[in-house]
């Protein structure tokens, strides 16, 4: 009988370990409704007091016209993202933006249980026409919670 509780305790700590939630308090940090940067494999905290979320860049694909190239396309920059809230619901996404002069964004609208999310991609940098090799690839967001 003793082996029995023995082992079923063992079994119900490895289930419960594997059911423990991140550890919020070692990620990068930034309030809802304000813009923040992020690279590949970040995750960023977004604290909200309607529910607090967490995001994070997959990958960034960036097909951009060098300016040292002549192009017949300009090519395009795409970042794939990750959004979760601490009930374990996930949304993904990808952003894309173009190599045009004129400030753009690109949004999309994203539901978490009930709230709704839009996150706009802003930039991506370095620029490809910077022909940094060491540099890692930084995307600029916003993110906001839907009414």
């Amino acid at each position: 009988m003793n082996k029995k509780l023995f082992f079923s305790v063992i079994a119900g700590t490895i289930i419960l370990s594997s059911c423990e939630k991140e550890d919020l308090s070692s990620l990068k940090q930034s309030p809802i409704n304000t813009s923040f940067s992020s690279q590949v494999d970040e995750k960023v905290y977004l604290l909200s007091e309607a529910g607090s979320i967490t995001f994070a860049i997959t990958s960034i694909s960036d097909n951009r016209c060098t300016a040292h190239d002549f192009c017949t396309d300009p090519g395009d920059c795409s970042v794939r993202i990750k959004v979760s809230n601490l009930d374990n619901s996930t949304a993904e996404s990808i952003l894309t933006i173009d190599n045009s002069s004129e400030h753009q964004t690109h949004e999309v609208h994203l539901k978490l249980g009930k709230k709704t999310y839009s996150v706009y991609l802003n930039n991506v940098n370095p620029k490809p026409f910077l022909k940094s090799l060491t540099t890692a690839k930084e995307a600029e967001f916003l993110v906001q919670e839907g009414k």
